[in-house]
């Protein structure tokens, strides 16, 4: 992928490797412009257009049109055909999924998911977002016979899931808009699809600062989640505990989520405090 960026790059006549270094060192100004770029896409509630994205990141809207016409042929971010709006792309998302890259993230929450599996020994996942859907980077199983599924690295909906929600009661009213504008799958007889409804539920997530679950993606598994917030405010990853529906009641989940809450506050605190994790000062 990153040959496919360079090869790419270079036919566009963005990137030379001479004329492109920054004055005294040997940054490329080219990469540096696509850095600029994704972490303007990543850090906005809202997907932006190419001339919104040059203005944000003080670029020729030349320059910026052609760095992420290669962003986007390298699947590091995504172009909405309809609205010619720019986010995040699975590919990056994969990458940063990936046990090289990922492992800041999950070094600095595992202490705490160890913690919390002892205290509650039910599947416990840290999860990040991806487009229009949310995969876990890491998870502990309980030492019970019956246990979920490993959910690392797949790709779950937001809007029936304890840690989409969270997500989602992060989005502006717009974005949450144009969501609620589709047609939501149906995945269980508990799963809310009618806009109004979920917009209420969300709602209650912002207010209780947790998200539940409750046989909306399978009858038999239900779930509570918490978000992890980085230095900024900004929604970093969820934690959540989930399995059967004949363990985790609706009440035992009510019961555990302020201990979720502490783990997903405990969580932001390190990462808060850690060079190198999503949401520390020196990152985006």
């Amino acid at each position: 992928m990153y040959y496919a960026l360079a090869a790419h790059t270079s036919r566009l006549g963005v990137v030379t490797a001479a004329a492109d270094r920054s004055s005294g060192d040997d940054r490329v100004q080219a990469v540096e412009r696509a850095a600029e770029l994704l972490k303007a896409i990543a850090t906005t509630t809202e997907s932006q257009t190419a001339r919104e994205l040059a203005t944000r990141c003080a670029l020729n809207r030349t320059t910026a049109w052609r760095l992420l016409v290669t962003l986007e042929h390298c699947g590091l971010v995504e172009r909405n055909s309809s609205t010619q709006r720019y986010s995040i792309g699975y590919g990056l998302v994969a990458l940063a999924s990936a046990p090289s890259a990922r492992t800041a993230l999950v070094r600095a929450a595992r202490p705490v998911l160890e913690r919390l599996i002892r205290d509650v020994p039910e599947t416990i996942n840290l999860s990040v977002a991806a487009p229009d859907a949310v995969i876990a980077i890491d998870q502990l199983d309980p030492p019970h016979p019956v246990q979920l599924v490993n959910y690392i690295n797949e790709p779950l909906p937001l809007h029936c899931t304890s840690n989409g929600k969270v997500l989602l009661a992060t989005w502006s009213g717009d974005e949450l808009d144009k969501f609620l504008a589709r047609r939501l799958p149906r995945l269980t007889d508990q799963t809310l699809t009618d806009p109004d409804r979920l917009r209420a539920s969300l709602d209650t997530v912002r207010h209780a600062g947790y998200a539940t679950t409750i046989g909306e993606v399978d009858p038999s598994i239900n779930g509570v989640s918490a978000g992890i917030r980085g230095v900024d405010g900004a929604l970093v990853a969820t934690v959540s505990v989930s399995g059967p529906a004949f363990r985790l009641t609706e009440q035992r989940l009510h019961e555990i989520a302020p201990r979720v809450r502490d783990a997903a506050d405990e969580i932001a605190a390190r990462i808060c405090a850690a060079p190198g994790v999503p949401g520390h000062p020196s990152l985006p």
